[in-house]
């Protein structure tokens, strides 16, 4: 279940804009379950490794992501709509530089063997 948005969200989220990594903080620790189900949910649909500690370094990336591409951040999107957009975007990039690591390492093995 997401948080509601109140005004004290309003205001924390003003305060992270400005600058305010405590306020910011907050936020995350109040979307941080429901991310982190997106996260799994997201991980599932694409045949990935679902565990605990792949899920919190997710997370933990998407929180880093985030606090250096807040000014980013539309508008016109919810905070946890973002997040989980950058959560999808940390795991795209990820899978597919994965992909890349492994393919190269095959050629690797293909020039040594050959």
């Amino acid at each position: 279940m997401l948080p509601e948005l109140d005004h004290r969200t309003v205001e924390r989220l003003h305060a992270a804009r400005q600058g305010d990594r405590v306020a910011f903080a907050e936020i995350c620790e109040e979307l941080e379950e429901a991310l982190s189900r997106a996260v799994r949910h997201h991980l599932t649909e694409e045949r990935q490794e679902v565990s605990e500690s792949r899920v919190r370094e997710i997370v933990d990336r998407v929180r880093a992501l985030a606090v250096a591409e807040l000014a980013e951040k539309p508008g016109d999107w919810s905070t946890y709509g973002w997040l989980s957009w950058l959560a999808l975007r940390e795991m795209t990039n990820g899978h597919s530089a994965a992909r890349a690591a492994e393919s190269r390492n095959d050629r690797a093995v293909d020039i040594r063997e050959g």
